[in-house]
């Protein structure tokens, strides 16, 4: 009876590619003479929400907005949600807006974190809040209109003298 002997394992270790390139102590040199000391550095503080101006006047937060919008004219879809004017509470920090269509709030939410960086950048607005109101047509639950019959009989509705038309020409309908 012939016996194996244990097969030896071997363990491998794989280094990731980021690993496997380790700059060089040249490179490294170059890297810290390009990188200024924390010395020569003009650290500024960051404010905190008492020191930011709180309330902005709403022709300024207007001229703030359009300008965004006019940036956006290339995106025809995102152009499309900004052209409007909001509502400006400047005591809340508030933009009431108004849309048409869940799609329109949907690109908005999409919009607004680059909305927000620009506001802040311009107007100093630490924090905006936004209200969404939707605005919904009455007139938007009618039927639709699928078969020939019934775009007809709409017709006939809107125009009842197309009725007295198909008569006196003798029109079957299909």
């Amino acid at each position: 009876m012939v016996t194996a002997e244990p097969i030896a394992r071997v363990k491998t270790f794989v280094t990731p590619k980021s690993i496997k390139k380790i700059p060089t102590e040249e490179q490294l040199a170059l890297l810290a003479e390009a990188v200024p000391s924390p010395a020569n550095l003009n650290i500024v503080k960051e404010s905190n929400s008492s020191e930011i101006a709180k309330t902005v006047e709403a022709d300024k937060f207007l001229a703030a907005w359009e300008n965004f919008a006019k940036s956006k004219k290339d995106a025809p879809a995102d152009f499309m949600v900004l052209d409007r004017v909001p509502l400006w509470d400047q005591h809340k920090n508030t933009a009431i807006l108004q849309f048409e269509s869940e799609i329109m709030v949907t690109n908005f939410n999409k919009l607004k974190p680059q909305l927000l960086d620009y506001l802040f950048e311009q107007l100093g607005l630490a924090e905006v809040e936004f209200e969404i109101e939707l605005i919904v047509d009455p007139n938007a639950e009618k039927k639709m209109l699928y078969t020939s019959k019934d775009k007809f009989d709409h017709l006939v509705k809107a125009h009842p003298a197309l009725m007295e038309f198909v008569k006196r020409l003798y029109l079957e309908l299909e």
